[in-house]
């Protein structure tokens, strides 16, 4: 069995790949890896620094005719990607042209009556690009650059902060607390009744959690 120390953008379905393993619940269901599914119960979001143990890889044999040959296919594995397309107070933008790039792959569309675009992606994406037109001409658009996979843990500080820039409350994302951040924290613990401590507090990070979903 093999260790693996997680880093930036890790999933358990891009170290599944990475390992020749098609299906990532043999690496996150393992009996060896009981403590990280403990303290990361979504296998989609794990921290730099966890560590995931690999099982040895299992042969599979099967019977056929000799002298002649034979093929063998594997499909490779995809996975969703989600996204919510909102207004700042919340409200969907639905039904709106939009244009994702995810590697080498281009999706287009319109986004549903939540705002959500979905899209199945390579389990190795890691980057993206989303544009969203709010008028039929095409004229006016959002535009965000996407790291898939990036997002960390509502309960590590970078993971909380991450959020709170996804929802549109600007903060430096990576755990430290200047002003802007500070100030970022108390917008959001005033809009949803919370103790103004500026401070990402247990019930400040769990709020977080609520609100964007995950």
């Amino acid at each position: 069995m093999l260790i693996h120390r997680v880093s930036q953008g890790e999933c358990v379905s891009s170290i599944a790949k990475q390992y020749g393993l098609r299906d990532w619940q043999a690496i996150y269901h393992d009996p060896a890896n009981q403590a990280l599914r403990a303290r990361r119960p979504n296998p989609n979001l794990l921290y730099p620094g966890d560590i995931v143990r690999i099982p040895d890889k299992t042969a599979k044999l099967t019977d056929q005719p000799v002298g002649q040959p034979f093929t063998f296919k594997v499909k490779g594995r995809r996975i969703h990607l989600r996204l919510l397309v909102e207004e700042f107070d919340g409200t969907a933008v639905a039904g709106r042209a939009y244009h994702l790039e995810v590697g080498t792959e281009v999706f287009a569309g319109r986004t549903g009556g939540d705002g959500l675009v979905e899209h199945e992606i390579a389990v190795d994406a890691d980057a993206g690009e989303l544009t969203v037109w709010l008028d039929d001409e095409q004229q006016n658009a959002l535009y965000w650059p996407l790291r898939i996979g990036f997002l960390d843990p509502h309960d590590e500080p970078p993971g909380a902060q991450e959020r709170l820039n996804n929802l549109g409350l600007d903060n430096l994302a990576d755990g430290a607390t200047d002003e802007r951040s500070q100030a970022a924290i108390k917008a959001f613990q005033r809009q949803h009744g919370l103790a103004e401590s500026g401070d990402l507090d247990a019930a400040t990070k769990d709020r977080a959690r609520v609100v964007y979903g995950f």
